[in-house]
């Protein structure tokens, strides 16, 4: 066994594939990130969303709660659009400073990320995306569809606070 399963955790190699029927609709930021630069952009932006959260709260925040982290937007220089918050029964009344986003509807691979410990979520979800885009995907009946985003909730966070599900949105590829 590869030392780098051990450490990070077993991948799952063959995903679920779900219809989102509705729109999942959040409040949260918004920041503009690459391959050089997402992991200080992604702490920082998620840090300064839970400062705000913890002090003001979100409003129409679904019970139980979702959190949800969508990238879209990605650019040939590598570049993506990524959005990260809270679920919310509606974006009436978005803070200042905040921004609305919605999750399509829509088929999607549901990848569970399970890592050992959280210092190692980073690094298992850029291993699973390697995996799904270098190695399921291209093997599937299915093309990416132009945004992913990630999941966790009450229950999961439960279980553990680093846990989450990787939805990459799909479509039929052209025969």
């Amino acid at each position: 066994m590869p030392m780098s399963i051990f450490v990070l955790g077993k991948i799952s190699e063959v995903p679920e594939i779900v219809t989102l029927d509705e729109p999942v609709r959040a409040i949260g930021l918004k920041v503009r990130t690459g391959i050089e630069s997402v992991f200080k952009d992604v702490a920082e932006v998620v840090k300064k969303y839970k400062e705000y959260k913890e002090k003001n709260g979100i409003p129409n925040q679904r019970e139980p709660w979702q959190y949800v982290s969508l990238s879209s937007n990605f650019k040939d220089d590598q570049t993506w659009d990524y959005h990260t918050g809270h679920a919310v029964t509606s974006t009436d009344d978005v803070p200042e400073g905040f921004a609305a986003f919605e999750i399509p509807p829509g088929k999607y691979a549901v990848f569970p990320v399970r890592p050992k410990h959280k210092l190692l979520l980073g690094l298992t979800v850029a291993r699973t995306k390697r995996h799904i885009y270098n190695t399921w995907m291209p093997n599937s009946g299915y093309e990416f569809a132009g945004y992913e985003f990630e999941y966790n909730d009450e229950k999961m966070h439960k279980e553990s606070k680093h846990f989450i599900d990787l939805y990459i949105a799909l479509r039929e590829k052209s025969r």
